[in-house]
């Protein structure tokens, strides 16, 4: 695993779209990746684990001249799924992004 911080993940979905001409939801190629949220951004105690959650580029943030921002994911321990990540990670009071990693394809 290659961590990398929030800026960088997002500059890869966006170059990923580019190149494969990803220009809607849903059609295309698709790229994963995980952001792992700071422990220090909630008040209960979680594992790494329950503060993980992956995304795609398949989400308007990430598509050329899609009108609007929203990244959807799935918490990777299943029981928080379809979070609207960008409310949490845009909000100055939200979720610190502790790391991000691209998520490798299986052949």
């Amino acid at each position: 695993m290659n961590k990398m911080t929030w800026t960088e993940v997002v500059e890869a979905m966006r170059k990923f779209n580019k190149e494969n001409n990803v220009t809607s939801k849903g059609i295309g190629p698709e790229m994963d990746a995980v952001v792992v949220f700071a422990q220090e951004s909630f008040t209960t105690q979680y594992t790494e684990q329950e503060r993980s959650y992956e995304f795609s580029n398949q989400n308007k943030a990430f598509i050329p001249g899609m009108c609007g921002n929203s990244i959807f994911g799935n918490c990777l321990d299943g029981k928080d799924m379809g979070v609207r990540l960008d409310w949490y990670i845009y909000n100055p009071d939200g979720w610190k992004v502790e790391y991000c990693y691209l998520v490798e394809k299986e052949a």
